[in-house]
């Protein structure tokens, strides 16, 4: 009979516990506010201590810095709308948007295509000699781009590139694969 008491005591404050207790409110004024969506831009700086700047902010900037025949400077970073907003006063501006004081310093240079060779490698393994192959292009995705090479010999070959994105950013042309070729660069064993 004791423990059946003891059990009934236990189970009454149970109950009441959970009777009593009130859910929770969330807290209206002390809420974190929502995170600003984030997204891959190219940005343009004026030059390299203003980059060190963007650098010093702790900017998330990616590898890909290309230099402008302006002078100014054009990365790829991960911010968003605000802190572009906030880089604005260093000179920051998103690449391609209009400028309505920026004149490049040699118009000829800035209206022709430019095109950066990011990277281009040969390679051998068991099955033979390989290349590949990355570049931009100011330009963008609507350019066409191919890779020619000569190797020893007298063997060459050209082949297409193909533009490559990520979420909307132009981000380079590359070949789709590694090409094959009969003999390695020029200088090769």
């Amino acid at each position: 009979m004791r423990g059946l008491r003891a059990s009934a005591v236990v189970l009454s404050l149970t109950i009441t516990t959970f009777l009593a207790a009130s859910p929770s409110a969330p807290a209206a004024a002390g809420a974190p506010p929502e995170p600003e969506v984030t997204s891959l831009v190219t940005i343009s700086v004026p030059d390299t201590a203003t980059l060190e700047k963007v650098v010093a902010t702790g900017a998330d900037l990616t590898e890909r810095v290309r230099p402008q025949p302006d002078g100014s400077i054009q990365v790829d970073a991960v911010l968003s709308e605000g802190r572009l907003a906030a880089l604005a006063p260093l000179g920051v501006e998103k690449a391609g948007a209009p400028a309505a004081q920026k004149t490049p310093k040699t118009p000829k240079a800035a209206a022709a295509d430019q095109i950066v060779i990011e990277r281009a490698v040969w390679f051998r393994t068991r099955d033979g000699y390989f290349l590949s192959v990355e570049a931009t292009s100011s330009a963008g995705p609507t350019a066409t781009l191919s890779a020619a090479w000569r190797g020893r010999g007298g063997a060459s070959g050209t082949v297409p590139m193909v533009p490559y994105t990520d979420a909307g950013a132009y981000l380079g042309h590359q070949l789709s694969t590694p090409r094959r070729s009969p003999t390695g660069p020029r200088g090769s064993p």
